[in-house]
């Protein structure tokens, strides 16, 4: 990752990875090259970018709050659909936040995301862990800590690692490694 003018990461050449599509693929979007033009405009609109992640980020927050809700009031199997209900909108965060210059938002989703995709049936623990989560999002979004991630950022990070470590620990389950 480099820091641009602006003071938002964006990927760097080491950063990226070619990966060769597949032959449905490319009848689906043709061949071809895209013109430089085109990429150079579509990295401005992203490094440019004023539009105000908040109402975005409240949508997909409300939704998670929802799941939150979902879960608390199910059982069993019911419970382990609902599960799903607390991962979209977790995704949906980890997809955006990153566009909007919220690092800290998506590094926090991505490992909430590995934490919920290795958890089979969402107990009060893990509903607990979700909502903390939520409550730390909430208050990042408001606050607008956008930007490179920091020391306060690398401090919440590393919180929200070890809370998954210890759930992880406790029900002895293999921790994925973090995306």
């Amino acid at each position: 990752m480099v820091t641009n003018k602006k003071g938002k990461e964006t990927m760097s050449q080491s950063d990226v990875k070619i990966i060769k599509a597949n032959k449905n693929l490319k009848e689906k979007v043709g061949t071809g090259d895209i013109a430089a033009t085109r990429v150079e405009a579509s990295q401005n609109m992203i490094e440019n970018n004023e539009v105000d992640f908040e109402p975005m980020a409240a949508e997909f927050l409300d939704a998670l709050a929802d799941g939150v809700k979902h879960c608390q009031g199910t059982a069993g199997d019911e419970r382990t659909a609902a599960l799903q209900s607390m991962v979209k909108p977790v995704m949906d965060l980890k997809a955006n936040a990153q566009m909007f210059g919220y690092p800290l938002v998506t590094e926090l989703a991505n490992i909430m995301l590995n934490f919920l995709e290795s958890v089979e049936t969402p107990d009060n623990d893990v509903i607990a862990i979700v909502d903390a989560h939520r409550k730390t999002l909430m208050l990042i979004i408001k606050s607008k800590m956008s930007g490179p991630i920091g020391q306060k950022g690398m401090v919440l990070i590393d919180e929200l690692k070890k809370a998954c470590a210890r759930y992880y620990a406790k029900k002895d389950i293999e921790e994925k490694p973090t995306q």
